[in-house]
């Protein structure tokens, strides 16, 4: 099974290669909402809350509430 992953950071969505250098940023999560609404699972990563650098908290909760529920 492929679970794609949502990575976050500074309030925006992002992928870091190699765990630092930035490949991408959105400021706007609702494309990758959209993009990965149809799988069963999405990996959702806080990586300023995983870096004790503050949390995307906020983002988080509205992102899970967005994303298919496993039941």
């Amino acid at each position: 099974m492929l679970i794609p992953s949502i990575d976050l950071q500074s309030g925006a969505v992002v992928q870091l290669v190699q765990g630092d250098k930035l490949a991408i940023r959105a400021a706007d999560a609702e494309p990758w909402i959209q993009k990965f609404s149809r799988f069963p699972r999405v990996q959702l990563i806080d990586l300023d809350a995983a870096m004790g650098k503050g949390d995307n908290a906020a983002i988080v909760a509205s992102i899970c509430g967005r994303l298919p529920a496993l039941s």
